[in-house]
């Protein structure tokens, strides 16, 4: 499996997988796959907690600027 699969790829090769799965897969594809899936949603679980953080810090950053007074009169 490449490495440049996009997170919408990655997720559908392991529906994919899944669909294709039987008795006689090899534990060691199916452990490939599980843990391809979860670094990836490690990374994305992670990239998002920082987007969080900033979109927060951001968000408290302009609350506390003060509105001019051409802003308050629209």
């Amino acid at each position: 499996m490449s490495d440049s699969l996009n997170n919408k790829e990655l997720v559908a090769v392991g529906h994919q997988f899944a669909k294709a799965m039987s008795s006689d897969t090899a534990i060691i594809d199916i452990a490939k796959i599980v843990s391809r899936l979860a670094e990836r949603l490690d990374c994305t679980t992670a990239a998002l907690r920082e987007m969080t953080k900033q979109r927060d810090a951001l968000a408290a950053m302009l609350q506390s600027e003060p509105v001019n007074e051409a802003a308050k009169h629209r």
